[in-house]
């Protein structure tokens, strides 16, 4: 079996110092970072989801201080074995947006009780745990073909009470999510839109960013025409 000694050795083996200082232009922190693309941690993740051990060691590896650590384990865990306590512990040591973003996309999305966790996450304090809330959202609507009208409408109401939120990445993840509301279908585009314009009455700076950004592209006369119905 891999130990995660292994798979430290292996990833620092891949550290690119001019890719790691290169990720502070995107607002990620680089301290403990390694430099390391995603491309290249699936590649490992692809190898070390066949291993006996894989939860146990993605557990280990999100422990580690490594940014690429942590990221590996959102790739390798088993989500049949993630708990409620698992979720909350790792969505709590969230620290940056695009950690947040590859947990969601490559673990939470697959959870059964994702949802109930979205709606307790967006009510903390805590920026990325909030961002952690809106990105299962949105994950839901791009991948969950059952998703049902009234989990929709439900995921504007939650987003419409968060839209005066101070903190940049719930910002961003607000315009992201309801521009994936709107491109999902037509019936959704016009409930969207109607939201929207419920954003666009706030006054605070954080709301007339998310109408402005979310409405730049919903808002293109060729956009529609690309939606289903």
């Amino acid at each position: 079996m891999t130990s995660v000694e292994d798979v430290l050795e292996a990833l620092y083996a891949q550290h690119n110092e001019v890719y790691r200082i290169q990720l502070a232009r995107f607002d990620i922190p680089n301290d403990h970072a390694l430099g390391i693309k995603i491309p290249a941690l699936r590649a490992m993740a692809k190898f070390l989801r066949k291993e006996d051990n894989r939860h146990e060691l993605a557990k280990a590896l999100w422990n580690q201080k490594e940014h690429e650590a942590k990221l590996l384990a959102t790739m390798i865990a088993d989500e049949h074995k993630m708990t409620t306590s698992d979720m909350d512990a790792w969505t709590n040591d969230l620290y940056s947006w695009d950690l947040c973003d590859q947990l969601c996309s490559n673990l939470y999305k697959k959870i059964p009780f994702r949802l109930e966790q979205a709606n307790k996450y967006i009510r903390s304090e805590q920026e990325f745990v909030i961002r952690c809330g809106i990105v299962i959202m949105i994950q839901d609507v791009v991948h969950n073909k059952k998703l049902e009208e009234q989990n929709i409408e439900q995921f504007l109401k939650l987003g419409l009470a968060l839209v005066c939120n101070k903190y940049t990445m719930v910002k961003k993840g607000l315009s992201w999510l309801y521009r994936q509301i709107g491109k999902s279908n037509k019936k959704n585009y016009w409930l969207c839109m109607e939201y929207l314009q419920k954003i666009n009455e706030h006054t605070c700076p954080q709301a007339q960013w998310i109408y402005k950004d979310a409405m730049s592209e919903l808002n293109k006369k060729f956009e529609l025409n690309k939606i289903k119905d």
